[in-house]
Formats: C-alpha cells, structure tokens, sequence
C-alpha cells in the first residue's frame, strides 16, 4: 500500500492523483478558490490524494488566497504531518511554563522549563562539584558537565563517574565554574482520532507516523528514539465503545539509602570509570488493542499524541565553594 495515499480517498481518485504533473498541481490549488463548493472539495480531494507530492505548492501557498482556502491548505498540509508550527508554539508556552515569571538569582543558572543550582564541598585538596536539576516541565532534561573552570577562567582537570553523571572531582582547586550542556525534551499533545478505522489507516505529525495494525495502535519515528521516549507519546488511547487507558507512570530509585561512601562520588564503592553512554534507539512502539480485537471491529479509536520535540542547551553556573 502506498502511504502517501490515504484510505479516505477513493481509488479512482488515488490513481488520477498519479497522472497529475505539477501543472495539474497548480491548477488545483487554484480551484481551491473557485466559487462553486464542489469543485473546491474535488480539488481538496485531489491534492489529498498526491499526498507529498503537493507539499510544496501547499506550502508556498498557504498564507495566500481566501480564508476557505487557507483552512483547506492547513488541513491538507496537517495530513501530511505539516502545518502545526502555530500549535506548536502555544504548546511549547504551555509545557515549559513560560508564562511563569521566575525570579533573577545570580546562585542559580537558568533555562526555559528548568532552572540548575550548584554546590561544592571539599576533597583531598580539590573540590567535588554538584549539580542539582530544579525542573517542572512536561517533558525531560538530560545534560552532562561539559567543563569545569575556575575564578580565572581557565579549564580545569576533572575527574568523572559515569553511574554520577552531575557532579565531578576538580582535584587541586578551591572556586570553580560548571558549564552544562544537554537536551530538554518537550511534549506537543496532538489529538487524534480514527473514525471506523481498518489496518492501515494512519496519521501523520512532523517526524511520527501513528499507524494501525490489524490489533493494534503503532507510532513509527522517522529517526531513531529510545524506546522509553516512544512509549510516552500514545496517551488517554481508547478504543470504542470498550475504553483502555494508557497512564504514564514514573519511578525513582531511592538513592538515599545507600549503605556507605567511599569515594567522592555518591557510589557505594570506588568511582567506577567513565566510558561512553549510548541508548539503544529503535523506530516503532505498538500499543495493541484490548484482548487483540481487530481494529475494525472498533467504532472509534481516539488518542493523544505527545509528540516530542528536543532541543538543545549550554549554560553556563555561578561560581561556588565550598
């Protein structure tokens, strides 16, 4: 089955869809914008079934033409996974509390949706370093101590554990600097819904394809993605008229009751050395159905996409000492 192609159109019109030349193309963004109702949903039907070929007409003109054109535009480029930098953007406000007003502190080193704190408490003549993450934002922050300097400015040693990713040993120093570096990760909810859905349906957005097996809700990323992360975008998935709730639970490690302390590190033993940290990545996380009823025997399927968004980081911390 070609994917570009969505079950909703009708195969006749799926096969004149590839007859079309980029003329044809242009023509039926035009008509768009005709007066008759019928003719503008015939080309709606028609773009619709180009599916990526269309996409770039679409998009160089979607801030022109009627407003009825536009709304079509929107909506076809939204089938195609474009079209939601304007949801996106409220999105990004709401999950990174951006309409929070948050103090200046010169102690703390601040991003969007997180805020870091630092302390350092003496070692053999050095200091070991710690970061600490203050974060309340619907999504995750993953960073590393990039470098360390002191007063001067100049690059210090460090020395890192890699079971202690955020703090490190500075040997033979007193007033030191971190600079961080990471990804924080945010969540974009889309809803979606299948109305009398069959296998092979799909919903594209941005970079996810959410697809239906013959039991089952999938979401395939274009990249490679951990799997904890693919896990986390299908929420409130339900399956009609039988209802299937997928809540997210998370659990932390009670890294207080250690039994004692050796090193400078918060391991039990000696800091194990650093090496290299690497996440399995994978493309596909399937979510099946109740008792793995067919897709077609539900009336609807509804669920919110959590599409995740990463962006980059590098900030830099106050100076500390113990």
């Amino acid at each position: 089955m070609n994917r570009s192609i969505p079950d909703a159109v009708s195969p006749v019109v799926a096969a004149l869809a590839l007859l079309l030349s980029l003329q044809d193309l242009a023509r039926l963004c035009d008509a768009l914008e005709d007066d008759a109702i019928d003719v503008r949903d015939a080309a709606e039907a028609r773009l619709r079934a180009a599916g990526d070929r269309a996409l770039g007409l679409l998009q160089a003109r979607r801030s022109s033409g009627c407003a009825d054109a536009r709304a079509r535009i929107l909506s076809l480029l939204r089938g195609l996974g474009q079209g939601w930098e304007e949801h996106d953007a409220l999105e990004r406000r709401r999950a990174l509390k951006l309409d929070r007003v948050r103090a200046r502190d010169e102690w703390y080193a601040d991003i969007e949706g997180a805020r870091f704190a630092f302390s350092a408490r003496p070692w053999l003549g050095g200091v070991v370093l710690r970061s600490h993450l203050l974060a309340d934002l619907d999504g995750e922050i993953e960073y590393d101590i990039a470098r360390v300097s002191d007063a001067d400015g100049r690059e210090r040693r460090i020395e890192r554990c890699h079971a202690c990713p955020h703090l490190v040993y500075v040997p033979d120093a007193e007033r030191v600097r971190a600079r961080l570096r990471g990804l924080r990760r945010w969540y974009s909810r889309h809803p979606v819904a299948f109305e009398r859905p069959r296998e092979g349906d799909f919903r594209r957005i941005g970079g996810f394809m959410i697809d239906l097996g013959p039991a089952s809700v999938r979401v395939v990323s274009s990249r490679g993605m951990s799997e904890a992360v693919l896990a986390s975008t299908c929420e409130a998935l339900t399956f009609e008229p039988e209802v299937l709730s997928w809540p997210r639970e998370e659990t932390r490690p009670f890294g207080w009751l250690r039994r004692r302390r050796i090193g400078w590190c918060d391991c039990e033993d000696a800091p194990p050395p650093a090496g290299p940290g690497t996440v399995p990545g994978t493309t596909l996380q399937v979510f099946p159905t109740p008792r793995g009823r067919a897709v077609s025997e539900c009336e609807r399927i509804t669920l919110v996409f959590r599409k995740p968004v990463e962006e980059s980081f590098d900030v830099e911390g106050p100076l500390v000492e113990p």
